[in-house]
């Protein structure tokens, strides 16, 4: 089985197949309504999007820039997927010729002869005409600044191709503008821009995910084992729990992703932290029997526990299936599969190894049995009680951030400032210009569609009340080039007041001058048949609340200037992103709720012991709700990575609890007192709960090494919540046993 899954896994890496995609498509289930509308959009519209190019120079109209700027546009133009490049060098305006016929050309002027200079006056003259039209305002220049001008991209958005096209594009594009080290700087945005860099954050990530782990498990494993048959048997669970579920991604061809590229290193450190139990308990049972009794009394005492911690972490991992969010679900089905194996392994195939690799006792060093002692020892283990008081309190603190928690996400500020696109987002806010299209498309009534006079008329206004939105810097639509036309064409005699009244005759009109002039922009804006128009909203990038209060806006807008047969919506890639936070929030509650009780009846079920079971309970809710308090006061928001803590810190911190209240349990039954019940309990599996604490807790911690800022927050608080379980059910579970415990047990 496992030679089969891995020769899947190595023909799919040499095959021609991508490996990491993060392509809009990816995240959604395919009905997913919002998916659907964006996809018929983006087909009608060209399946095409907007790259934002802002370059600094000294000033945008010196001859030398404009020439490179001209060569730099055509270039962009060439490359792949690149389907319009406009830039002040390239962009067209609407002018009457000779014949009294409409051109609609470049603006760029061309040299009077063959010097190929172009004049201070043609200069003069193309300053004048970029700042006489307004659509150029705020989009491609501004007016009191000649240092900064935008270029904008149109490029192929095929939210279903797995090819790395985004990538090569932004790597062509910085690589045109290494040629030309005259211009200060350039700054590059936008969704192609954004799903680039998750694609190299992922590829990054497989590399120092898998190297860290290695290394990790070797060392993990050389410190507590000191030998290499307990390596043997440890890294058999790890090949056999890792290989089938990474085989079956394989299988099916699913590309790793953002969510999904953790899979292997979180496997690793679970498959890990069973094994160390089985181990350990066989060498404890070796020192006194013979290993076939060994190997007997090691499953009779861990099959239980280690079948309950084992629910408990695919239970945890299997609430993420409930996820909308494709990837999520992924990681759910998937982790929860490997967890299953590793069990089934741990318990299999680990005791056959000990049995066949160890006949006789294993050997401990004087420095391990003094480690040992010292950390089982009583007074090595237990503070004194008002210090483990202090602790608790103190760990109690930051669940008072609970209240600040909340979910927004804003994939700008999800790269650390080392990243590219971190300062190229900063440096376009604090030049004044949009960093994100929002595009708010408007369907029109079946044979009823643009032109339509009252519509016209309606639309007009309903354009004009979002400009003065707060969160909007510029909007484009047919209107404003129609207003271009109309101007160009009675030589700017006519008002916006007679042309926001103008009936379907004269719009018709002006649309039909726009085809005779060549004018293709219209078509980015309107479909032939007028059926429907996409008006694009030009704004700072906005965070996920920020976009949801933005179409609320719009949506009231709709209601209060449009005819109610008019249908409106907001769309675009950003939107879909935002649109993932109430999807992963709703992951997070159901994650949390369904775990919850499953504990509950398990616990119930598995001590029968209220007093056993409330302190489970506490103990193991307690880390999560520190955790997620901590995030609240530091300003950490739930985001697609961060909303999966929820779910996996529950299934995993459980783990240590079972089997040390499992053990609790059996030394009771046998009849000792509470105070020796626990404290055997922990000398017997205690080293076991460390040394699994810390191949979790260290595996969880190489995620924190990610450059994309979510995967590095879901690895610092999981690591974090398994930190405080481990102080929990070491040093605070005991005194609570103790409390809840009538004394005549003691």
């Amino acid at each position: 089985m496992l030679l089969g899954f891995f020769s899947v896994l190595i023909i799919r890496f040499f095959s021609a197949a991508p490996v990491i995609d993060n392509s809009v498509g990816i995240w959604f289930q395919s009905d997913d309504q919002e998916l659907v509308r964006y996809q018929q959009y983006n087909q009608e519209f060209g399946e095409q999007e907007w790259t934002l190019l802002m370059i600094k120079t000294a000033s945008i109209y010196d001859p030398a820039f404009l020439k490179s700027l001209a060569a730099i546009s055509a270039r962009i133009e060439q490359l792949p997927h690149v389907l319009k490049v406009t830039s002040i060098a390239t962009v067209r305006d609407n002018f009457i010729t000779g014949e009294d016929e409409l051109e609609y050309r470049k603006i760029y002027p061309q040299a009077k002869d063959i010097s190929g200079i172009i004049s201070q006056r043609q200069l003069d003259e193309m300053r004048r005409l970029l700042i006489a039209n307004p659509i150029f305002i705020n989009n491609l220049i501004q007016k009191d600044k000649d240092n900064f001008t935008v270029v904008l991209i149109q490029n192929d958005n095929f939210i279903y191709d797995p090819s790395p096209y985004r990538v090569e594009l932004v790597d062509a594009i910085n690589n045109i503008f290494d040629q030309y080290p005259h211009i200060q700087a350039y700054s590059l945005a936008g969704t192609t821009v954004v799903n680039a860099e998750l694609n190299r954050a992922a590829e990054r990530d497989v590399y120092i995910y898998y190297t860290l782990i290695s290394l990790l498990l070797l060392v993990f494993g050389w410190l507590n084992f000191h030998n290499i048959k307990d390596l043997l048997v440890m890294f058999a669970v790890v090949l056999g729990s890792v290989l089938p579920s990474m085989g079956l991604i394989a299988y099916r061809d699913i590309p790793f992703n953002m969510i999904t590229v953790m899979l292997p290193t979180i496997l690793v450190s679970l498959a890990v932290a069973g094994v160390v139990h089985v181990i350990n308990e066989f060498h404890s049972q070796h020192q006194q029997v013979s290993r076939e009794l060994a190997v007997q009394k090691t499953i009779q005492q861990l099959w239980k526990p280690c079948m309950f911690t084992a629910l408990t972490t695919i239970f945890g991992f299997a609430s993420l299936t409930v996820s909308t969010v494709e990837p999520v679900f992924q990681l759910g089905l998937y982790a929860g599969v490997g967890i299953f194996l590793a069990w089934v392994t741990s318990l299999t195939v680990s005791p056959v190894l000990l049995y066949i690799l160890w006949s006789r006792q294993k050997s401990f060093t004087h420095k391990q049995n003094a480690f040992t002692h010292k950390l089982m020892n009583a007074d090595g283990l237990y503070l004194h009680k008002p210090i483990k008081l202090v602790l608790f309190i103190s760990l109690l603190i930051p669940v008072f951030g609970l209240t600040k928690l909340e979910t927004d996400t804003n994939y700008t500020r999800f790269f650390d400032d080392s990243i590219r696109i971190t300062g190229a987002y900063k440096d376009i806010e604090e030049a004044g210009f949009a960093q994100n299209p929002v595009s708010v498309v408007i369907e029109y009534p079946k044979g009823n569609g643009f032109s339509n006079t009252g519509y016209f008329q309606s639309v007009v206004e309903f354009e004009k009340q979002l400009t003065v939105l707060p969160q909007v810097i510029k909007i484009i639509s047919a209107n404003d080039l129609l207003r271009q036309i109309d101007s160009a064409f009675n030589a700017g005699y006519t008002s916006d007041s007679i042309f926001d009244h103008y009936n379907a005759a004269q719009i018709d009109q002006l649309l039909f001058l726009g085809e005779l002039s060549a004018n293709d922009d219209l078509d980015d804006l309107l479909l032939k048949n007028k059926s429907k128009l996409q008006i694009l909203v030009l704004t700072p990038y906005m965070s996920s609340k920020e976009l949801e209060t933005f179409r609320a806006q719009v949506s009231k807008l709709k209601d209060q200037y449009l005819p109610r047969e008019l249908n409106v919506y907001v769309t675009g890639t950003t939107v879909l992103w935002a649109n993932m936070d109430k999807q992963v929030s709703n992951t997070q509650l159901y994650s949390l709720g369904g775990i919850s009780v499953f504990l509950l009846v398990l616990f119930i079920g598995l001590y029968r012991s209220y007093r056993l079971v409330i302190v489970a309970l506490l103990v193991n809710a307690l880390p999560l709700a520190i955790t997620l308090g901590v995030m609240g006061l530091v300003g950490v928001k739930i985001n697609i990575a961060t909303a999966l803590i929820g779910g996996i810190t529950l299934g995993v911190v459980v783990d240590d609890t079972i089997h040390l209240f499992s053990r609790i349990k059996y030394f009771l039954n046998r009849g000792q007192g509470i105070a020796l019940a626990v404290e055997n309990a922990i000398r017997h599996v205690g080293k076991s709960i460390i040394n699994t604490t810390v191949i979790v807790a260290g595996g969880f911690a190489c995620l924190a090494t990610s450059s994309f800022l979510p995967s590095a927050q879901f690895g610092v608080f999981v690591t974090l919540a398994i930190t405080i379980a481990l102080v929990l059910d070491l040093y605070i579970a005991p005194i609570l046993i103790n409390i809840l415990y009538p004394r005549t047990l003691t």
